[in-house]
């Protein structure tokens, strides 16, 4: 990633190198107003030697910006990093951050938050993937919109906001490669590939690697048909094993809790892990080196997520831009005993 310089903030603003460097290092000669834009600027740009005190200077001169997630999925490990990491960088900008719950009933009857229905907040972080008809219930409040991933058929123009997601076909390409290369064939695939993009994305790439290997999907090994609940409950998992007349050598699971849920059920008909099947996860969650075996995934650095989130709502809220983003952060592959 290219270090950001005083140059690139001066250039971002039409301002001279000279006028940036001053209120960087602190001078009075410089009129506030200016002097904010460029502290502002610089945050947005992410400048590493950024004082302490010029942070503090925006904050003050800032009326308090409020933030709303919304987020229909448990409290698990994987949001609560997300959370971290936007809590933690929306408080660089002084900004107030609120988290709404929604249940699936809230959901089904379109009940908005008394924060967004009450234009408490200036911007929406939607962290859930929730059904056309709520989002376009949310989207009356034309709110600035930051979203961490999409349905898989969104128009992503159509959700007049930044998109997020985390890198998926590459990294599980590669995941499938290696246990091809490895001799661990026939694979399948488990998870609801009819959720997300993200989830779908995890599909292709896992197809993808096997016809570049010459090889065939093979549909009974697989278990990718929509369930309430996307099989992040060890009953649909167990549901979709219990139906297999047989096992492939391996399975991809669309994420970790999927992977433990398998690994779980075929331990307690007696499969030993990895010499009977072979089993890889994705995201990474710190109860994968719990298991034993030690769970294959791919790593999402969930806090950086939550910091990009948060960075792109800031920039949303005080820019107001009609242009959108989608952005795609890095993955990265961990290989452990489970293959």
């Amino acid at each position: 990633m290219k270090r950001i310089t005083i140059t690139d903030i001066a250039r971002s603003l039409n301002l001279s190198r000279n006028t940036v460097s001053k209120v960087l290092n602190g001078s009075s000669t410089v009129s506030e107003e200016t002097a904010i834009k460029v502290i502002k600027k610089a945050i947005e740009l992410g400048y590493p030697k950024l004082k302490p005190e010029l942070i503090e200077k925006v904050r003050s001169a800032r009326e308090n910006k409020k933030v709303a997630i919304l987020i229909k999925a448990a409290l698990s490990e994987f949001w609560i990093d997300i959370i971290n990491g936007i809590s933690n960088e929306l408080g660089k900008y002084g900004y107030s951050l609120f988290y709404n719950y929604i249940s699936d009933e809230d959901e089904e009857n379109l009940v908005i938050p008394l924060n967004i229905a009450n234009h408490e907040v200036d911007g929406l972080i939607v962290l859930s993937v929730f059904e056309d008809e709520y989002m376009k219930k949310i989207k009356e409040y034309k709110l600035p919109t930051v979203y961490y991933d999409a349905p898989l058929n969104a128009d992503l123009e159509d959700l007049q906001g930044d998109v997020i997601f985390t890198e998926c076909e590459a990294s599980v390409y590669k995941l499938t490669k290696i246990l091809i290369e490895k001799g661990l064939t026939p694979i399948g695939f488990i998870g609801d590939i009819n959720y997300c993009k993200s989830i779908y994305e995890r599909w292709l790439g896992f197809v993808k690697a096997l016809k570049d290997s010459g090889l065939d999907v093979q549909k009974e090994y697989c278990i990718v048909e929509h369930v309430p609940f996307r099989y992040y409950v060890q009953e649909e998992v167990d549901r979709g094993l219990e139906r297999m007349k047989k096992y492939p050598r391996a399975f991809v699971c669309a994420n970790d809790d999927i992977a433990i849920f398998a690994m779980r059920y075929l331990k307690e008909k007696g499969y030993k892990i990895p010499q009977d099947i072979a089993i890889v996860g994705f995201d990474n969650l710190k109860r994968s080196v719990l298991v034993d075996p030690p769970l294959t995934t791919v790593n999402i650095d969930k806090e950086a997520v939550g910091r990009r989130l948060a960075q792109a709502i800031v920039r949303r809220i005080e820019n107001n831009t009609p242009i959108f983003e989608t952005v795609r952060l890095s993955t990265q592959i961990i290989i452990r005993s489970s293959c």
